[in-house]
């Protein structure tokens, strides 16, 4: 097989980073990167990585065609913007998106676009496969299925494969958000939900190494369009990552267990109170079950991968966050 070449955006980012890591233990020769980069290009530097300075929405003169290989190439966007505002979203996320793709050439053999389950909605979700409708409830969701559908329209018209990824959480190395978040809760004494809820989890690396056999999928001249929901086969429950937690750090006990009810929160995210609103969010996040089927998942990339026990993959990733 020739060796593959990619164009990576959001390098710098949670998943990008996890994404050149594991370019990097590929044989030599074996895989080139142009990777999209803010400010100093030697942060993703390396033998298999060109740096490309610049950033979405607006390329600097010359970044797209820089960014892009003369050859044929796999696009991996994973540039994300998950903190501001629906006008910092629409900017980032869609526009970005939308300008991208439009200086896409013909030698793209395919695009994987980093996106997420929130393109379900916050309500409940048990066992939800690729078919379940989309529901967006919050601005940055409305944002990432936008986006789902521009990289759609741009596969499809020019005849290449598309994958969106859609995991709910992902943790691992460099996780500053989901498990750091939860951790937080646990130390106050507090617990979200019954604690039997259940969510789709995927460590940082795995998922690195899910968008790299994509990515030989596509060069293969795979023509697959459409979501992939990420995640390993088994959910893992909140109380079995409390328990995790509570193996790499001195927790106390349970306190207070807060029950979360979707039309209680519905009702919140309906006042005009936009603290009200974020809080409903996260109590939907936490507090309601949000995990996917992955039939469609292992079908494209094995079942290796998935196979893993969430529960041991939260407690190493809970590990690396006491040593941190």
């Amino acid at each position: 097989m020739a060796p593959l070449a990619l164009a990576i955006t959001g390098a710098t980012g949670f998943t990008g980073s996890a994404l050149l890591r594991r370019l990097a233990a590929e044989p030599p020769g074996s895989v080139s990167a142009r990777a999209l980069v803010r400010g100093e290009g030697s942060r993703v530097a390396s033998a298999c990585v060109t740096p490309v300075i610049g950033a979405l929405p607006a390329l600097a003169d010359g970044a797209a065609e820089q960014l892009f290989p003369a050859g044929p190439h796999v696009l991996v966007h994973l540039a994300n913007h998950n903190v501001g505002d629906a006008a910092s979203f629409e900017a980032v996320n869609v526009e970005g998106t939308r300008r991208l793709l439009a200086a896409l050439p013909a030698s793209c053999q395919g695009i994987v676009y980093g996106s997420s389950l929130s393109v379900l909605g916050q309500a409940a979700q048990e066992g939800v496969d690729e078919l379940a409708p989309v529901a967006p409830q919050t601005a940055l969701a409305h944002s990432r299925l936008a986006a789902e559908q521009l990289v759609l329209a741009a596969a499809q018209a020019r005849g290449i494969g598309a994958y969106l990824l859609r995991p709910r959480f992902v943790l691992g190395r460099g996780d500053a958000a989901t498990l750091p978040g939860l951790l937080r809760l646990a130390r106050r004494g507090l617990a979200l939900g019954s604690g039997a809820q259940r969510w789709s989890v995927i460590d940082v690396d795995d998922y690195a190494n899910i968008m790299l056999r994509l990515c030989h999928r596509l060069q293969a001249g795979s023509q697959v369009r459409g979501p992939l929901h990420i995640g390993y086969a088994r959910p893992i429950s909140f109380d079995e990552v409390r328990s995790a937690l509570g193996e790499a750090f001195a927790l106390p006990p349970v306190r207070r267990r807060v029950p979360v009810s979707g039309r209680v929160t519905r009702l919140m995210s309906s006042l005009p109170l936009a603290g009200l609103r974020r809080l409903a969010t996260q109590l939907e996040l936490v507090g309601l079950s949000h995990f996917s089927a992955t039939d469609r998942l292992q079908a494209e990339v094995g079942t290796d991968l998935l196979a893993k026990d969430p529960r041991a993959v939260v407690a190493q990733a809970a590990r690396l966050l006491s040593l941190s």
